[in-house]
């Protein structure tokens, strides 16, 4: 975890400005726990395409990778777009990803002066981890980047800036890593725009050393 401004932390004369959270210490590296037990991610880069046609790329090659994809624990393969707004996402994202999933998208968000709030969308998304769960894509705003333990959920999308919060791209990007059945490996898929690949990769480097 990671915090929006540096934190002065004094010690004796010196101080330092730490931005992880100073309560949390861990010592596993992330490339340790991918090797042993998390899904293993492969990583995409889309270079000079819009938002749009990120998603719309990103959504058909989840469906070309895991559409048909139903884990042992009788759940199906999800994958979650992040949305920057509400907006954005109710006039943009999800009338694109329908097209790919009809029937089978879940909007997730608190709503606003605009767009309600969609009814049921909480319970559907506490459920989405079951095999009952009807939803295969689920697009969130402001939700589901830290905390939220979803073992069948298996690709991320963040299709620009700002559709996570910068200091929270690696959490919201490793969100499809979970193990879904302990000693069976599986992979996952994360499709990011440039900036948010570089912010990631940045990331990596300073938390992981990787």
């Amino acid at each position: 975890p990671y915090l929006e401004k540096p934190q002065e932390i004094k010690i004796g004369p010196c101080t330092l400005n730490q931005k992880q959270m100073s309560t949390v210490v861990f010592h596993y590296p992330l490339t340790d726990a991918v090797r042993t037990f998390l899904k293993q991610p492969t990583v995409e880069t889309a270079y000079g395409l819009s938002a749009e046609q990120i998603v719309r790329l990103g959504t058909q090659e989840f469906f070309k990778r895991y559409g048909s994809t139903v884990y042992p624990t009788g759940c199906s393969a999800k994958l979650a777009i992040y949305c920057g707004s509400i907006e954005r996402l109710e006039t943009e994202i999800a009338p694109l990803v329908e097209q790919i999933f009809p029937g089978q998208v879940l909007k997730y968000h608190r709503g606003n002066a605009h767009f309600k709030a969609p009814a049921g969308a909480e319970a559907d998304f506490a459920m989405l981890d079951s095999p009952a769960a009807r939803h295969r894509v689920v697009l969130l705003v402001q939700i589901g980047k830290e905390g939220w333990d979803c073992h069948s959920l298996t690709g991320v999308i963040l299709a620009q800036k700002g559709d996570s919060p910068s200091n929270m791209v690696l959490q919201t990007a490793c969100r499809c890593l979970r193990e879904v059945v302990r000693g069976q490996r599986h992979s996952a898929m994360i499709y990011l725009s440039q900036d948010n690949a570089q912010i990631l990769e940045a990331q990596l480097k300073t938390s992981q050393n990787t």
